[in-house]
């Protein structure tokens, strides 16, 4: 299996029966050859939903780090022989969310779950790959808010995923960041940037299983929603999902100090380095290793914007204990009044310093 592009090559020690031993912990695994004939889906029982009936072809059409995609007569079926979680079948079996973004995201109707989504099957389609659209996952995100499936992003929760990536690649990056109130949260959506797809002559997105080397370390189940464009990041998404937005709440969404966008494209360059060691490729790692040595470049403007906002704050201390001494006597109120004045001056300095200091969201 060494030579297939879904084997961990770059991780395993060692294969007994159907469990993959890697350094960063074990994985189901199964194969069978027969999978690739009609007979294999003819004979196949225990599986969920809908199913290729009387299968008389089958034929492979790509093949890549997660599996298989294969026309099995009038579907197609994503073939997973290491399964890495039921994120993918979990939306297509939930009634709330085939409700609301059913007509944008084409959900798998059927598979085979045993230990992990081994096969899922979804209804015919263009399977010529799309160029990602910004607009479509701003649409996607909204409906799932209307629907009351988005929630506030735990960040807590958030910073410890981030470190758990950081101590496994040992990298000599940390970088975390507060959520605001307006950085949402939803169930997975499997946005890749080989997942937009025609069906029935309308754009959608077809949802890709978690990469093995996201899953081994981190669940994934649960992801801002501003992730999902991070995951197809370019000038023409970008500018896609922006027009859509209100410019004051995507300024608050996209602060590079408060943990927005920057910090999500940070999460998805640690997911693609994680798999990158995963799967051995040596190249793709260095070229991300280089990407990696911005963050150090935006850490360094983000302690001197810390900086001025410390002396903010030591300063409005100052004003304060001034005026508490002018009010007992130990200072004069002319005294204070001076000081007050002056104090208001430098932490005014020190904001126009705080807010020219802070990095730009593209820098990064």
């Amino acid at each position: 299996m060494e030579e297939k592009p879904w084997w961990p090559r770059g991780i395993v020690t060692k294969v007994v029966d159907d469990k993959i031993h890697t350094t960063w912990g074990t994985l189901s695994y199964w194969w069978d050859e027969d999978i690739l004939s009609p007979a294999w889906w003819n004979s196949k029982k225990d599986y969920w939903g809908m199913w290729p009936k009387k299968v008389n072809k089958v034929e492979v059409i790509e093949e890549d780090y997660r599996g298989l995609i294969v026309q099995v007569d009038d579907y197609v079926a994503r073939i997973c022989p290491i399964p890495t979680g039921t994120h993918i079948s979990s939306l297509g079996r939930s009634s709330a969310v085939i409700t609301a973004i059913g007509d944008r995201v084409l959900l798998p109707i059927g598979g085979w779950e045993s230990k992990g989504d081994r096969v899922l099957i979804f209804p015919h389609h263009d399977t010529k790959l799309q160029s990602p659209d910004g607009s479509l996952i701003y649409a996607i995100h909204k409906n799932l808010e209307s629907h009351g499936l988005s929630a506030p992003n735990q960040e807590n929760r958030w910073n410890e995923r981030i470190k758990k990536f950081e101590d496994i690649l040992q990298t000599n990056t940390l970088w975390r960041g507060p959520h605001g109130k307006s950085m949402l949260a939803a169930p997975r959506l499997g946005v890749e940037r080989t997942g937009f797809i025609h069906h029935e002559g309308t754009l959608k997105l077809r949802p890709e299983p978690i990469s093995l080397g996201e899953y081994l370390n981190d669940d994934g189940k649960f992801l801002p929603h501003l992730r999902d464009l991070a995951v197809i990041e370019s000038t023409q998404t970008l500018q896609q999902w922006l027009q859509q937005e209100n410019p004051k709440k995507s300024h608050a969404l996209f602060r590079i100090s408060v943990g927005g966008f920057p910090l999500l494209k940070y999460d998805v360059l640690l997911c693609q380095l994680v798999d990158a060691v995963a799967f051995g490729l040596a190249d793709v790692h260095k070229m991300l290793k280089q990407k990696l040595t911005e963050v150090d470049r935006i850490q360094a403007k983000l302690g001197v914007m810390r900086t001025f906002r410390g002396g903010i704050l030591l300063t409005g201390s100052v004003v304060v204990m001034g005026l508490l001494f002018s009010n007992i006597g130990l200072v004069s109120t002319t005294s204070a009044q001076v000081t007050t004045l002056l104090g208001i001056l430098l932490m005014l300095l020190l904001r126009y310093g705080e807010q020219r200091s802070e990095p730009d969201w593209r820098e990064f």
